[in-house]
């Protein structure tokens, strides 16, 4: 009899994450000079155009190429709405102490003060869920128009749900793929199923420490997840899972009712009655989110030490 591996989620994590802050004015020439230090230093290289801001810089701060980006000075019309200095980078790859060091590098306690008093203007808030394949899932959020699908290899990639441009979307992908695709290794040595199940959280505005007081992102996402064996004898059931995909559950299944009610209503029951049970807890979940802002505010690991890795 096949065994049914029950899907196991982390607890949620802050990704990429972009914050800005004001700098006393009497402080801008200073932070401006510090930031061209860094260049010269090697730590830092002069990045792209941005429409917004005069100058912008890349760093990198840990391993897989992760990079901190630094952007300083808004352009003409964007003084006045926008704050001096802005800073985005991967939460959960970068080397804390590398960031700390570079920030506090620009002004003094420049990391402190960016993290505590900047504005959150966009965070992505993930959980990995191990054990689980994107096709074995229906996934729905309410009142989300489904977005767009990426295919590699005829599998699916990665599902957007509702549009970029709105203040939370979501996003699903595999995992494992991005993994073996970039050439990171593996936690345990061996490639294992993982899904990543992504909010990105855009018209938060606040500093933060205020990030776990939102309304759980988690709660009502609804994940449905099927053993292989299940779908390997059951076309129904598999059909509507990558109809799913496309269109998302509510439109698959109001579709399947309006050429065939009574297959709908079986294919619904499956659904409750079929899909692995007690592993999808979004309260628990969602208490990773404060364990993540503690080690962004107050870590361990935020020594003052540059790594070996640079651009000179």
């Amino acid at each position: 009899m096949p065994v049914t591996i029950v899907p196991k989620p982390t607890d949620a994590f802050i990704d990429k994450l972009s914050l800005t802050s004001p700098v006393p004015t009497e402080k801008h020439e200073e932070v401006v000079l510090n930031s061209e230090a860094l260049v010269q230093d090697g730590y830092a290289k002069n990045g792209g155009y941005s429409s917004i801001y005069e100058r912008s810089f890349e760093c990198l701060v840990g391993g897989h190429k992760t990079k901190l980006y630094l952007q300083l000075e808004p352009r003409g019309k964007f003084i006045k709405t926008h704050n001096f200095l802005r800073v985005e980078f991967n939460a959960n790859k970068a080397n804390l102490g590398e960031v700390k060091q570079i920030l506090d590098s620009l002004l003094p306690s420049g990391y402190q003060r960016i993290m505590k008093a900047g504005k959150v203007t966009n965070c992505e808030v993930a959980t990995d869920i191990n054990w689980l394949h994107m096709s074995q899932t229906i996934i729905h959020y309410p009142n989300f128009i489904k977005g767009s699908l990426h295919y590699s290899s005829d599998n699916i990639e990665t599902i957007n749900i509702g549009s970029c441009t709105s203040d939370n979307s979501v996003k699903a992908y595999d995992k494992t793929l991005q993994l073996i695709a970039t050439g990171q290794p593996a936690k345990s040595g061996i490639y294992n199923d993982v899904t990543r199940v992504e909010f990105t959280l855009s018209g938060f505005n606040k500093p933060l420490e205020y990030l776990p007081n939102l309304p759980n992102p988690f709660e009502k996402l609804k994940i449905a997840a099927f053993p292989k064996h299940h779908l390997e004898h059951d076309f129904h059931l598999a059909a509507i899972l990558a109809l799913s995909s496309v269109v998302g559950y509510p439109c698959a299944i109001a579709r399947a009712k309006k050429y065939n009610p009574h297959l709908a209503k079986q294919i619904e029951y499956k659904v409750l009655k079929n899909g692995i049970k007690g592993w999808w807890h979004p309260s628990d979940i969602w208490k990773g989110a404060q364990d993540s802002v503690d080690r962004l505010l107050y870590g361990e690991s935020l020594e003052d030490t540059f790594s070996e890795q640079n651009y000179g």
